[in-house]
């Protein structure tokens, strides 16, 4: 018990990892529980600011996420240096039941993303064809996707990227009224973040922070 009660689990490598961390990553989900309750450091980070949960959710360890979760000091909202959240990068890395499980677990205390930075993250796994990624990205929660038929337009990428598939769709989804002018903004959206030096109609602005 001496000896037990000596070692320093929450040293860290010269990458700044801690045992902690690379449990929570490999999804050894028995020595993160042995881990947090000796009362290991849920918060500690890498030199980029990567903590334990942000690594279990990247790599798609789910029960590792929940262990993690439950732990009583847990910063969910924590970012690192990119300015990426654990929800992030689970949906970044296409992790939807991750996301979900996140968005259960935390509840008001989950601090809303920034649409505009999710909703690009959405249009490119669009364009490459990222499907996991782009269904766990909608997961998250747009307040810019709550709209019936903005959802129904994007959701309508998911299945077919083809802009005259997606309006045929939006005919038994939603009037006629509201899915024209919305898909025409999600085209102008689509083609300004495809250019960078287009600039966001105050229109399209407007849509994005619905």
């Amino acid at each position: 018990e001496i000896y037990r009660s000596s070692i320093k689990i929450d040293l860290v490598t010269q990458r700044g990892m801690t045992a902690l961390m690379m449990a929570a990553q490999q999804g050894h989900e028995h020595i993160v529980q042995l881990l947090l309750a000796r009362d290991a450091q849920v918060d500690v980070t890498t030199y980029s600011g990567v903590s334990a949960l942000m690594l279990a959710a990247g790599h798609g360890q789910l029960t590792c996420v929940q262990q993690l979760l439950d732990a009583p000091n847990i910063q969910i909202n924590a970012t690192n240096r990119d300015g990426d959240t654990a929800l992030y990068i689970a949906a970044m890395s296409g992790h939807i039941g991750i996301v979900k499980a996140i968005k259960e677990q935390a509840g008001a205390a989950l601090v809303p993303m920034r649409g505009n930075r999710v909703f690009e993250s959405f249009l490119l796994a669009i364009e490459d064809h990222n499907i996991p990624r782009a269904a766990a990205l909608l997961e998250v929660g747009l307040r810019s996707m709550k709209s019936m038929a903005f959802k129904a337009v994007l959701t309508g990428f998911l299945s077919n990227p083809s802009v005259e598939d997606v309006r045929t769709q939006l005919e038994v989804s939603v009037s006629h009224a509201l899915h024209a002018p919305i898909l025409t903004a999600v085209t102008r959206i689509r083609h300004a973040w495809s250019n960078p030096g287009t600039p966001l109609s105050e229109q399209d602005q407007q849509i994005l922070s619905l």
